[in-house]
Formats: structure tokens, C-alpha cells, sequence
């Protein structure tokens, strides 16, 4: 018995360090509001906002496109011809894949 004594009475005496570890470990380690998790919650905010700049590219360039097309006819049978392989009546297109 005196070592389970021994042991309660060093765990008397160091129970508020002992309290405070475990809140320190819990807070850093465990449950969804973990310094863990608010690493990987950053990362994953760094990516999307990458994402967001590459669609706001994306879109800036396609709706100067769009522009282009509803101003110019030029530009309207170029896209046909570009990304839908259209051809006007005196044309051959060939379609060469590497």
C-alpha cells in the first residue's frame, strides 16, 4: 500500500502541472478545434483562394472572348473554327493528333 500512496500523494502535489499538461496536449492534438486542425484548415483555405485566382482568370478571359464575338463576326467564325472544327463552304480542315 505505501506505493500507491507514495504515487497519489506525487500526484497530489503535482496536479495542477498534471491538469495543465493534459489541457495543453488536448488543445494541441485532440478534437476538431486542434492546432492540427487550424493547419490543415489554412492550407486548405491557400488552396481554394489559388483556385479562385486561377477561375477568375479563366473567366476574365473567357467573357473578353465573349465580347470579342458579340461585337465581331470575325471573331465568332474564328471560335467556330478553332474549338468546334467548323469550315466554311470552299475549305478541307485536317486534323492532325500527336
Amino acid at each position: 500500500m505505501s506505493k500507491i500512496s507514495r504515487i497519489f500523494s506525487i500526484l497530489r502535489m503535482y496536479r495542477y502541472i498534471i491538469v495543465i499538461g493534459l489541457a495543453v496536449l488536448f488543445i494541441g492534438f485532440v478534437g476538431e478545434n486542434s492546432y492540427l486542425a487550424h493547419i490543415q484548415h489554412q492550407s486548405t483555405i491557400k488552396e481554394l483562394k489559388r483556385e479562385i485566382a486561377k477561375n477568375k482568370a479563366q473567366y476574365d478571359k473567357d467573357t473578353e472572348q465573349l465580347n470579342k464575338m458579340d461585337s465581331s463576326m470575325e471573331a465568332m467564325r474564328k471560335v467556330a473554327r478553332e474549338r468546334y472544327f467548323m469550315k466554311a463552304a470552299n475549305e478541307d480542315i485536317f486534323i492532325i493528333e500527336e
